[in-house]
């Protein structure tokens, strides 16, 4: 098998301004967003509409309505097929138009870029400069373009000369857009260029010399972090290559700079911005696979009732045509059908029960989805004032997922924690500092000596220290005195040595000027190995430009740097103790190192370096092996630690997640000790929690025998819920997603733990995580990612819903999610009350649409045997098409607005939301007992309306008995959505007025444009009958059904949900006086049953004790007993439990000390037992039913 060879990168050559004008591209820069154009619009979006199993059913019913209509020697059409044409055009127009409307904003968009004005620059027959206005799509590669002030960057561009020429030629781009990163970042123009052209960069004037030739550059492609070419100029016939420190990419912003020169390399859609442009994998809601399913099984019942139908044809003997003179008229005969009767009765029946498939249902689902995201980006409570930002709702559909999320996965840095770093202690020698403050017990500059004082023997390594922080950085300090970082962390270490008298006054491309100790100093900055995701480090080359001194200064992550340092057992052993301490602090750590080098040595490194950068092949690859030439043998000076203090309310918020039963998973990348301090911060790890950690396996093999071994200590004891797995991301390493075996173990150990810590992860280990869950799962789990960064965002998309944070790292994850709030703690109110409210409510929309349709077409069922089974219609054409509108606008306003329990309610007893996350209301059980109630309705309805009405319905006409009954069946489903509202408001009121007046005008109008439907509305409304039958004695009766059963169920057989709402209700009654010093918490599994709720309570104290103390601005000195107990947890085993035995309260069983709280309300209906007491309500009613429920705490 022959070797395969390397991957050869693809260059290609662009002629810089030399493009004659008939050679030009007149859209080369234009882009496009858009899914349509103006002429594929209407059929593209109508043709994507029919992967809806039900717009193909109905097209394929008006198609077989049509040949009934005009070909009926095959089959007479029962019904007038325009009205069911007209209906399916309609519900096709409303969808079509809405995608419409949302890709003209995407088109408008595209239009206000593509029209921006770019200045591009050519020159004269004298050399002189020509600036010409032209619009941006007219912007080819090879053009130069200027850039002024702060401007959008319209391409892919070499920076070639800026307002800051006399100061390194650089300039300054926001990268939000691109990379999601808020921080000033700096580019600057090729250094060799400066050299070359020395004279020319520093006059400040774009000249020909310094932009006429080509350049060769690397073909378009997505990577944002690469770019390598080579630029050749006329002038002069040295190469000048190319890097992306050298490129200003588009989509990003040209700040803090006068005006800059460049020259256009990507265009349009070759951007790099552009191709990294994709749409996010569409995402189906349970809901949606559950109508799909659903019409699947409607269409399968439906085939049912049409074959029956047909069946009774002969059963009943109604076949005999000479028997039925009215259905076979005299002289017509078999013969003039080209099918038998049998197939072509079949085809009557189909489309006379073609409304068994509600045609309405997308459409209802989408306005209701519409409805519901507005209330939710309109919340209030989840606006961030000082970000001026409110919950973004981009996958309506998704809303009702929210309220069925079974596990979160969320990011620590920036998510849980604030992101606002701060540098407060560092370890120098084993001891451990803190960090003092500008200005803290000072009243002005200290000298040397009195900063030195308190270092003791460590004087020379605090200096050392401190020189390091102050100069290995890539940060900026702006004219206003302000330090720009391209990290969080690269600020807090320089502004960390600020109370030491050591800080950076200002940069240029190699010059630094610093102050160290309050005197300055000048470096020259020769190299800089940036930090990155595999290296996990950065360094810098400086040379001291007073004593010509060299120096590798460098910091980085402890399991890379300490291999790169000389470091004696005891040093090693020392580092390693003082790296646990910080973390049991909950601190970030990094590693510093420095080494001092000979001239003869910097300048070999350096020509090494030199050659890395010209290289076209495999340039970004021959830098880091160069650079990690230089990093060896360092001397390890100290360990720097930063805070990331929690984010307001988010052991809070955890603690309520927690007791809804959710699984919460953190994934970050700090160590291990440092996620485990966190944990217990934030609530995910409780002090009693059973804590059982997977790290350090060395091999597949051990990884596998340490997961065996969890995961037959927790099968041994199912009972127990209090339990948490930490995990490393080296140790995941050697999870094999292939053996079923490993996945069904780490599957199984996750599931039973209240929290998952994993450490060290990768964003791709955080995606394969996630996706695990997602696929183990049976029956499948909802999992909820959450994050704030770039690197979280194949997590969020590959979350059943993703949730993105306006955070400090920018707006990608925000951007690529599903759902984005400004801050952790609006998760609590998104999941556990939006959620929660819209998927009971959807869930009633759904049912509710799908049983109307059913009782109609039952109706037309019961019907047939009227008419001989003969396939006559009861309704006229236009009536029967007129339901689902009619029916429409009640259910729509009790889907966006209805509440079952008050928000209050909900957030005090968070349990509640095993509601919907167990998906109650839509499983198979449910759905059945719906088209049970729809089949017991219909019996009754048919019952009343065509044996109670038979002596009046005997004289009237068909279509005038089909008003009555339409007009009784309209009222009695009004007020069978009426019985589920769980509140009533003015919308409420007016939109079931509008719903009823409608429909009685809406006859009229019918009665006034057809010949068959002529003035019978009009004869029905004189009539008394109608009235008292259709609005009062049908209604009322058939919806005594819904009462009786509900009752009967809440006394006898209560589901979850009843006693949630009734105990609210007590309470709002002040019938049910609870104490307030206790806090719910549920035991997992307990609402499976449908006898009993048993929710459980435990202490408040502990709770409360850790939410106090993560508010302030420390954690460490609250936490040192806790640490003490990791450090000698950790040290004893990975595989150990942490925190104890002890079983957790919420398994001691209803009567221990952890459930103090149980209601029972007895069958003798004695008033209420409150913690074991009798105790009647304060008014004095006394409280009771048939039925024992055992509650945990309900405020």
């Amino acid at each position: 098998m022959s070797s395969q060879k390397p991957e050869v990168e693809e260059f290609h050559t662009i002629e810089v301004n030399g493009k004659p004008e008939a050679a030009r591209v007149d859209f080369a820069n234009a882009i496009s967003t858009t899914k349509y154009t103006w002429y594929s619009w209407l059929p593209k979006s109508i043709w994507e509409q029919f992967r809806r199993i039900a717009n193909i059913y109905f097209l394929l019913i008006s198609v077989l309505m049509l040949i009934g209509t005009y070909a009926t020697y095959i089959f007479v059409s029962p019904l007038n097929p325009y009205s069911t044409i007209v209906t399916l055009v309609f519900v096709l127009l409303v969808t079509s138009i809405k995608e419409g409307v949302e890709d003209l904003k995407r088109a408008r968009s595209d239009d206000f870029e593509n029209n921006r004005d770019v200045v591009v620059v050519t020159f004269g027959p004298n050399g002189e400069e020509i600036q010409t206005v032209k619009k941006s799509k007219h912007v080819n590669p090879g053009d130069i373009i200027k850039l002024n002030g702060h401007s959008a960057i319209p391409v892919d561009m070499v920076l070639v000369l800026t307002s800051m020429h006399n100061d390194g030629n650089k300039c300054f781009i926001e990268t939000a857009n691109l990379d999601g990163e808020t921080n000033l970042k700096v580019r600057e123009a090729p250094p060799l260029l400066g050299e070359i052209f020395a004279s020319q960069v520093q006059a400040g004037k774009a000249v020909r010399d310094l932009f006429d030739g080509e350049i060769e550059i690397q073909a378009p492609n997505k990577n944002i972090h690469k770019c390598t070419g080579n630029l050749t100029l006329k002038a002069s016939k040295e190469v000048i290559p190319l890097s992306i420190d050298n490129i200003l990419l588009r989509s990003c912003v040209f700040s803090n700079t006068d005006w800059g020169y460049g020259i256009a390399i990507y265009t349009g859609q070759f951007t790099k911005i552009q191709m990294n442009n994709r749409q996010a994998p569409s995402k189906m809601s349970k809901l949606e696979h559950a109508l799909n399913n659903a019409i699947l099984m409607i269409f399968a019942a439906q085939i049912v009732f049409v074959s029956f139908s047909v069946a009774s044809i002969w059963y009943t003997n109604n076949n005999l045509k000479s028997d039925f003179p009215y259905v076979y008229p005299p002289g017509q005969d078999s013969g003039d059908s080209v099918l038998p009767l049998a197939v072509e009765q079949w085809f009557v029946f189909l489309l006379l029960y073609n409304n068994f498939i509600p045609i309405s249902l997308y459409v209802t689902i989408e306005l209701v989805n519409i409805g519901q995201a507005y209330f939710v980006q309109s919340d209030e409570k989840m606006y961030r004032e000082e970000l001026d930002i409110a919950c973004a709702v981009r996958s309506s559909n998704l809303l009702q997922e929210l309220g069925m999320v079974s596990n979160i996965f969320s990011d620590k840095t920036g998510t849980l924690t604030r992101n606002e770093m701060k540098l407060v202690k560092f370890v120098l020698n084993g001891s451990i500092y803190d960090v003092r403050a500008p200005g803290e017990g000072a009243t002005g500059p200290r000298s040397l000596e009195e900063i030195l004082k308190e270092f003791g023997a460590n004087r020379q390594a605090f200096v050392d220290f401190a020189t390091c922080l102050t100069l290995c950085h890539t940060v900026v300090r702006e004219k206003s005195g302000s330090y720009r970082a391209e990290s969080p962390d690269e600020l807090a270490l320089v502004e960390g040595m600020e109370g030491y008298e050591c800080g950076l006054t200002e940069r240029g491309s190699k010059e630094m000027i610093v102050n160290l100790f309050g005197q300055r100093r000048a470096y020259e900055a020769l190299a800089v190995n940036p930090f990155n995701a595999d290296r996990k480090r950065m360094s810098i080359l400086v040379r001291n430009t007073e004593t010509d001194e060299y120096m590798v200064l460098c910091k980085g992550a402890d399991n890379i740097m300490m291999p790169l340092c000389k470091l004696h057992a005891d040093e090693e052993r020392s580092l390693n103790k003082s790296l646990l301490d910080l973390a049991n602090f909950g601190l970030r750590t990094l590693v510093i190192a420095m080494k001092k080098l000979d001239k003869n040595e910097a300048l070999a490194w350096l020509a090494e370096y030199k050659a890395a950068t010209v290289s076209t092949l495999n340039r970004e690859e021959n830098i880091a092996l160069v650079g990690a030439n230089l990093e060896v043998n360092m001397r390890c000076i100290g360990v720097t630690a930063i805070e990331d203090r929690l984010q307001d309310e988010v052991p809070e918020v955890i603690a309520d997640l927690a007791k809804a039963g959710i699984i919460l998973w953190m994934l970050t990348g700090d160590k291990l000790e440092t996620a485990i301090n966190i944990g217990h911060s934030c609530n995910l790890l409780l002090h009693d929690t059973l804590t059982h950690i997977l790290s350090g396996a060395q091999s597949a093999d051990d990884f596998l025998i340490k997961l065996t071994d969890i995961y037959n200590k927790m099968t041994a004891d199912p009972g127990n819920k209090n339990v948490a797995l930490v995990l490393d991301g080296k140790s995941f390493a050697y999870f094999d997603p292939k053996d079923k075996a490993q996945r069904n173990m780490l599957y199984v150990v996750g599931q039973g733990c209240r929290s998952v810590i994993a450490c060290r992860l990768t964003p791709t280990q955080k995606r394969e995580i996630v996706h695990l869950v997602k696929t183990e799962s049976k029956p499948k789990a909802t999992t909820l990612a959450i994050g704030d960064g770039a690197n979280d965002v194949s997590m969020i998309l590959e979350g059943d819903v993703g949730v993105g944070i306006f955070g400090k790292e920018g707006r990608q994850a925000a951007n690529n999610a599903d759902f984005a709030i400004g801050e952790f703690k609006f998760l609590r109110r998104l999941v556990l009350i939006h959620g929660r409210w819209n998927y009971i409510r959807q869930a009633i929309v759904f049912l509710y649409s799908m049983h109307k349709n059913m009782v109609i077409t039952m109706t037309l069922f019961w019907y047939s045997y009227y008419s001989a089974v003969s396939g006559t219609t009861l309704y006229e054409s236009w009536v029967y098409t007129g339901f689902n509108f009619i029916l429409g606008l009640p259910i729509i306003i009790f889907g966006i607005l209805d509440r079952d329990l008050s928000e209050e309610f909900v957030l005090r007893n968070p349990f509640v939301y095993n509601t919907s996350k167990h998906n109650s209301l839509l499983v198979v059980s449910h759905i059945a007992a719906w088209i049970m109630n729809a089949m017991v309705y219909a019996v009754v309805f048919c019952l009343l309306v065509y044996l109670v009405g038979w002596n009046t319905f005997a004289e009237w006409g068909v279509f005038d008995c089909g008003t009555v009954i339409f007009t009784a069946l309209c009222n009695t489903l009004q007020m069978k959505v009426g019985f589920y509202h769980h509140q009533w408001a003015w919308p409420h009121v007016l939109v079931m007025a509008i719903s009823v007046a409608g429909m009685l005008l809406y006859f009229l109008i019918i009665a006034a444009s057809t010949w068959e439907y002529y003035s019978i509305a009009n004869h029905v409304y004189l009539q008394g009958f109608f009235w008292f039958f259709a609005f009062f004695t049908v209604p009322l009766f058939v919806v005594y059904i819904d009462w009786i059963i509900y009752y009967s169920r809440l006394m006898f057989y209560p589901k979850h949900q009843m006693l949630y709402e009734e105990a609210e209700t007590l309470v709002r009654r002040n019938e049910l006086m609870l104490p307030n010093d206790t806090v719910p918490h549920p035991t997992e599994g307990a609402l499976d049953g449908l006898e009993s709720v048993e929710l459980a309570g435990e202490s408040g104290q502990s709770q409360n004790k850790d939410t106090n103390e993560v508010n302030g601005n420390s954690m460490w000195d609250q936490r040192r007993k806790e640490s003490e107990d990791n450090h000698q947890q950790l040290a004893a085993s990975s595989g150990a439990t942490a925190g104890g035995t002890k079983p957790h309260p919420i398994h001691s069983g209803n009567n221990s000390p952890g459930n103090p709280l149980a209601l029972k309300k007895r069958a003798s209906g004695r008033g209420t037992n409150i913690g074991g007491s009798n105790t009647s309500s304060p008014n004095g009613r006394e409280v009771g039913r048939d039925v024992e429920i055992e509650m945990g705490e309900i405020y």
